[in-house]
């Protein structure tokens, strides 16, 4: 195995171009994607949220969560498991590369169904007992029926990913469905259906975005339904990977849905509504570091598997820093422009969130600053590392949520949630170093934080400009966003572009023209 205990890896400069261009491409296409999905979703809740008010968006958003995180764990790791697994049978194994794609399926189809069912015969205790909202149970069970597509969908995009050929996952999971929601909630809405079109809308997305699914899988192997070609399963091996990384990545995953459970308990579904709204926003963070995930984990399978240390170091490194590129002048817009976003996007109701979104925002961005961990641990077979880790760092959100919601309500489950959040990935890239030997730093960082100097000198002084001449909150936020995306750019532009950030922005360049 090599080694790398230097600032910088010693690798073949070709090698090291063509894994930039390799990660480039894979993250341009997930992030413009991710980013493109959730601005469609973003533009859907936005509606919602005018449309409903907090109180009926509260009630939306704990049926909309309690989905998530049914469907997260109903796949029992299987859509994890079909990456890692799908990225090493995709080249020469179709035979062994069905057998894991019908394992994941069945799995996923067992799973989601036992808990369809549990959650449709509970909603009207779960409404009345637990969150004391009647209008609940209905949006429930919606849900609840929605549970086999949505965790189906999940698996059939993971099959695609793992042929490193992002666009096909990103189109039917990442726009497909956001796309899919917006419409039929627009339609719905027009037609005079409020809370119950939303929900249905949501079910039939999933619906689109499986069947979306389903073909880009058979354009990309059509011999997998092919009745000659017969699986060969991968069996106990599959699940002993996939049951740890599903409890893994399920803990990582409730670190930032809990809170809204534990809040919609202790109080309105109003103030679960103003949650719901600034996560919108912050959440933003945990979009960029997922699609930079996504991207990284065939890669990483693969240079773990040939014991190729440096290159790991190396990919790991221009990840974490792209991570912060792109993250870095959004976090300074919602500290500099909270209300603003608030009430422009949204409505004078949820401007009550403003101090929760910069505390949730500043405990994404600590998560991005730490890289792709979970994809580390994970996808070199160190699932019950990142299991060790999640699962304390879960107890500990929700103590913290049962203590602070009380008293500070929707500050307090931000401030819980952050702290959390923080606290598992800053554990979590110190495992990295130990198990792996690698570091997510280098003095390529040092670029960024000059950026964020410029940038917010740049804004105070916006800030005091727009205050002094009473300028239009909608006019002040856009002028936020402008200056911070130019100036951040500019000084990157300034003190000159690494190589491997010419490759991400021509291969960003090239993803819009097309």
């Amino acid at each position: 195995m090599t080694t790398n205990s230097g600032a910088s890896p010693s690798i073949d400069p070709s090698t090291d171009t063509s894994d930039a261009v390799d990660l480039a491409k894979g993250a341009s296409i997930t992030l413009t994607g991710r980013i493109a999905g959730r601005g469609l979703q973003l533009l859907s809740m936005i509606i919602l949220g005018k449309v409903l008010g907090p109180a009926l968006f509260g009630v939306y958003a704990l049926g909309w969560t309690i989905l998530r995180m049914l469907g997260f764990f109903a796949t029992f790791g299987s859509d994890r498991g079909m990456v890692r697994y799908g990225s090493l049978y995709w080249d020469d194994d179709p035979a062994a590369l069905k057998g894991a794609l019908i394992q994941t399926l069945v799995t996923a189809a067992l799973g989601s169904g036992l808990m369809a069912a549990v959650l449709y015969f509970i909603a009207p205790y779960l409404a009345l007992e637990v969150f004391d909202e009647p209008r609940l149970e209905m949006v429930l069970r919606w849900f609840a029926l929605g549970l086999l597509l949505f965790t189906a969908m999940r698996v059939v995009a993971a099959a695609t990913r793992a042929s490193q050929r992002m666009q096909y996952s990103v189109a039917a999971q990442d726009l497909g469905q956001p796309a899919a929601n917006l419409f039929l909630v627009a339609v719905f809405f027009v037609l005079g259906m409020r809370l119950g079109g939303a929900v249905a809308a949501a079910v039939i997305s999933f619906a689109v975005a499986l069947s979306m699914a389903l073909l880009f899988l058979h354009r990309l192997v059509p011999e997998l339904y092919s009745m000659r070609l017969k699986p060969s399963f991968a069996g106990k091996e599959l699940l002993l990977f996939s049951l740890p990384a599903s409890l893994a990545g399920m803990f990582g995953a409730y670190m930032v849905w809990v809170d809204r459970l534990i809040l919609g308990h202790f109080r309105p579904s109003a103030d679960v509504g103003i949650y719901q709204a600034v996560s919108q926003f912050s959440i933003i963070f945990a979009i960029v570091l997922a699609a930079i995930g996504n991207a990284c984990a065939p890669m990483i399978a693969r240079f773990h598997k040939a014991q190729d240390t440096d290159r790991l170091q190396e990919l790991y490194r221009v990840s974490t820093k792209w991570g912060l590129y792109l993250s870095l002048p959004a976090f300074l817009v919602i500290c500099m422009a909270p209300v603003e976003l608030l009430t422009v996007l949204f409505t004078s109701e949820y401007e009550a969130g403003w101090l929760a979104l910069i505390i949730l925002a500043s405990g994404q961005l600590i998560a991005v600053a730490t890289g792709s961990v979970n994809a580390l641990l994970v996808m070199t077979g160190r699932p019950n590392l990142w299991l060790m880790l999640s699962a304390p760092a879960l107890a500990l959100n929700i103590l913290l949520n049962v203590l602070f919601i009380p008293r500070w309500g929707v500050t307090g489950a931000a401030a819980a949630t952050a702290t959390a959040l923080a606290t598992l990935f800053i554990a979590g890239v110190i495992q990295v170093r130990r198990a792996l030997g690698v570091w997510p730093y280098d003095r390529r960082l040092l670029k960024a934080v000059l950026a964020v100097v410029v940038v917010t000198a740049a804004l105070l002084a916006l800030k005091a400009v727009t205050s002094a001449l009473t300028i239009p909150a909608g006019v002040a936020l856009l002028l936020t966003v402008l200056v911070a995306t130019l100036a951040f750019g500019g000084t990157l532009l300034a003190v000159g572009y690494d190589d491997e950030d010419r490759a991400l922005l021509e291969a960003i360049q090239a993803r819009l023209r097309s």
